[in-house]
């Protein structure tokens, strides 16, 4: 759906995404070559726009492997080249799409976009490693990676026209124990010495219905990041949440949820409940209060979003519900599972 002052008007979109990839398995190392297109068609009222986003990637890996008696252990350096090359028109529509948060696994990504009406299309090289360690003898795992791109181009569109790197993308994940977990990811930008974005999460889960999990997630403004064009698009998200899910008996268990916005110093989203189970049924009850984005709501008034901005509209809704939850073995479910209502948004 695109937006104008007079009217609302209906796209089609389809979309085609071609790709053929070569592997080749080396002593000690591997290499793989892909070539794609994205191809998208916009279908308006009168007229059609078309996007075509042709890219092609090579990488290559390296496995360093060290076994003693107590642990095994992998050193992984990679280097990739991605070429995109946008034969698109400058005019299409963004209907679901924006920058991803980064991540290691992002950074190695063909496009750093959701959605599929953009790709970025800056050619680039990425270099990075990662570090495996595996007991032997206990539950202890950890993966370490490190990793930056090296933009091949300028872009004259964005602010990074002079920039030629990509912050640096450092990551940890560990299994200290058979019940403990944890990871931790930082984006970190070393042409102003700042975070842009991370996240740190705890868990402790030491039986079946058991569990506490802390999550925290940091992102700043900064020249890659495209956000929603409200009022609050150049303030820091700084969210802090905990979790938990507890087995009182072998029938009742209780859980909670509080997500703490740390920048505003308030309360984003809070529920608590219980649930009773046995061989035949689940049932339960919650209570939560939170706050709710409605990007959508503004047509009720206003002409286009941008108008509706300019007047001070407000996109935040106070929700405050009870929720009713049964569940029949084998027959069906009203309502939504525990481990659905405790999961995280954050950014992870």
């Amino acid at each position: 759906m695109r937006t104008s002052p007079a009217q609302l008007e209906e796209i089609k979109r389809s979309t085609f995404h071609p790709e053929i990839s070569y592997k080749k398995v080396l002593r000690g190392s591997e290499f793989i070559f892909t070539a794609g297109s994205q191809e998208t068609k916009y279908e308006f009222s009168q007229n059609s726009v078309y996007s075509s986003f042709p890219w092609l990637s090579s990488e290559y890996k390296v496995f360093f492997e060290k076994n003693d008696i107590l642990f095994m252990k992998s050193f992984v350096p990679r280097i990739k080249y991605i070429y995109v090359k946008d034969e698109g028109s400058f005019s299409h529509p963004t209907l679901d799409t924006q920058l991803q948060s980064q991540s290691f696994y992002n950074l190695y990504s063909q496009n750093w976009y959701s959605g599929l009406d953009k790709v970025f299309d800056r050619d680039r090289i990425i270099v990075g490693f990662e570090h495996f360690t595996s007991s032997k003898v206990s539950h202890y795992y950890s993966q370490l990676s490190l990793g930056r791109p090296y933009f091949l181009e300028k872009n004259p569109t964005t602010n990074l026209a002079l920039h030629n790197q990509s912050p640096l993308v450092f990551e940890y994940k560990a299994s200290l124990s058979k019940n403990v977990r944890v990871s931790v990811m930082s984006e970190f930008d070393s042409r102003n010495n700042k975070v842009n974005s991370g996240f740190l999460n705890f868990s402790y889960k030491p039986a079946e219905n058991k569990s506490i999990q802390l999550r925290s997630s940091f992102r700043r403004p900064h020249d890659l990041l495209q956000t929603v064009n409200w009022a609050d698009k150049n303030d820091p998200v700084n969210y802090t949440e905990l979790s938990s899910e507890w087995a009182l008996s072998k029938n009742i268990s209780v859980f909670s949820k509080i997500v703490r916005d740390m920048e505003s110093n308030s309360s984003k989203d809070i529920l608590f409940g219980f649930q009773y189970s046995n061989c035949c049924l689940k049932a339960g009850m919650m209570k939560r209060k939170w706050e709710e984005q409605d990007y959508f709501s503004w047509r009720k008034d206003f002409q286009d979003p941008y108008f509706a901005i300019s007047k001070g509209y407000d996109p935040i809704r106070l929700r405050d519900n009870i929720y009713i939850f049964i569940e029949f073995n084998k027959l069906g479910r009203f309502g939504e599972e525990i481990s659905e209502v405790i999961s995280s948004t954050l950014l992870d």
